[in-house]
């Protein structure tokens, strides 16, 4: 065989061997060397995004080194804090365009990911606020973002969700708990909004464990309420650059239409004429008292 012709095949096949590996497809690397649970426990979600021509590599397998060639990180409920050198790839990758979920299912991890959202190099400005009590109450209210509520009516497997996020100028709650809807717990970030640039963001998720267990549920398709996985579904294969699952650039949701739940001074009252407690006053956030 001529040098050239097998050049020629030599170069055809790297070439094939590119666009199956990178050409073609989304790319996912998920980090399976700090994680809760083993991969295979998101089967349903990893057939979603199958289905859709994403590859899912692994951090265990793969390692850090084709980063910048991904399209999306995902990062569930990590159990140990990142290196320094980590943490500067992660920046790299979504300064570049890179998209990040970080999905949360044990408070233990709480810690490890506001360390990971308070490094210098970015300004996330959100941070999850932990709670004593647990709660399992369902998501049932949100501020429209397309796609991730496309289709959505009412989230169930969100829970227990011990904490909130507290959300600063670079990030925005979209998602809420019940029962005073004030208790986010899905939050978009864009560390680099600052740099006018929100080609990369973050998007983080508290109570995912629902995911991630077989939860019975009488309009249950597969592991998952219909609506559970429609939500997860809508996430990742957004993150993951999938055509048709397009986020708006910067799309930023308006906390002006979130329902506030008041404080009320005096509770109870009594309002029985005898110039006791009669009146109540309404304390609505950012905007005072009401009568």
């Amino acid at each position: 065989m001529k040098k050239g012709k097998l050049k020629y095949i030599v170069l055809s096949i790297i070439f094939l061997l590119f666009t199956e590996n990178f050409g073609n497809s989304h790319h996912v690397l998920l980090d399976n060397t700090n994680i809760c649970h083993d991969i295979s426990i998101w089967g349903d979600l990893l057939n979603i995004l199958e289905s859709h021509n994403v590859v899912v590599r692994d951090v265990r397998g793969e390692g850090w080194t084709n980063l910048m060639n991904m399209d999306m990180v995902w990062i569930q409920c990590p159990q140990r804090f990142y290196s320094n050198e980590i943490k500067t790839r992660l920046q790299n990758f979504c300064r570049s365009g890179g998209k990040i979920l970080i999905g949360e299912a044990y408070i233990t991890s709480y810690s490890c990911i506001n360390d990971l959202l308070s490094t210098p190099g970015w300004q996330t400005t959100m941070q999850i606020v932990p709670y004593t009590e647990h709660s399992a109450y369902p998501l049932r209210w949100w501020i429209s973002i397309s796609p991730f509520t496309d289709d959505v009516s009412a989230v169930y497997g969100l829970g227990p969700v011990p904490g909130r996020i507290d959300c600063g100028q670079n990030a925005y709650p979209f998602a809420f708990c019940e029962p005073r809807f004030v208790w986010s717990v899905v939050a978009i970030s864009y560390p680099f909004l600052y740099e006018n640039n929100c080609d990369g963001f973050i998007v983080l998720i508290l109570g995912t464990h629902g995911w991630e267990v077989s939860l019975p549920s009488p309009r249950s398709v597969g592991m998952y309420d219909v609506d559970d996985y429609q939500f997860a579904s809508n996430i990742l294969l957004c993150l993951a650059g999938v055509p048709g699952y397009e986020i708006e650039p910067c799309a930023i949701p308006s906390d002006t239409i979130r329902p506030v739940w008041p404080n009320c001074y005096p509770n109870p009252f009594t309002p029985n004429s005898d110039g006791m407690n009669d009146h109540c006053q309404f304390l609505f956030e950012g905007r005072g008292y009401k009568p």
